[in-house]
């Protein structure tokens, strides 16, 4: 299957970039062809399944002001089966993912998976466990 992996964030830290490595290293383990974006665009839409990687902005919950406008750039993406995985960084990580969650399911998106990694091994275990399928 075609995977695309987005990696939505303000900052683009290493951590955040080692992250989505180990994301396609796993997709590429499991037979799956997985493709890098810096945001959504046009191509994404053509994908079978999406999974978006982010990290918060700061110590709190929030995600940054353009998270809507980075996912919507994706064209039509509703009923598109997707994944968040967010990375570990401070406080509120569960408010976090849930606000990374509601942005894609405001999409269009149907979320299938929502995972908080803060090790590369754990967003490698959490794809290996995704339900990547057509829909």
């Amino acid at each position: 299957m075609h995977v695309a992996v987005i990696a939505i964030s303000e900052r683009q830290s290493d951590r955040l970039r080692k992250m989505t490595r180990a994301v396609l290293g796993e997709l590429a383990s499991l037979g799956h062809e997985g493709e890098l974006f810096s945001q959504a665009d046009t191509r994404v839409s053509y994908f079978d399944y999406i999974i978006a990687c982010s990290e918060p902005e700061g110590i709190g919950k929030a995600l940054g002001q353009r998270l809507e406008e980075k996912l919507s750039s994706g064209g039509n993406l509703t009923g598109k089966r997707s994944m968040a995985l967010l990375l570990k960084s401070g406080l509120r990580s569960h408010k976090a993912l849930a606000l990374l969650m509601a942005a894609m399911e405001k999409q269009g998106m149907v979320v299938t998976m929502g995972e908080i990694a803060s090790a590369d091994s754990e967003a490698a275990a959490a794809v290996h466990e995704a339900p990547i399928i057509r829909g």
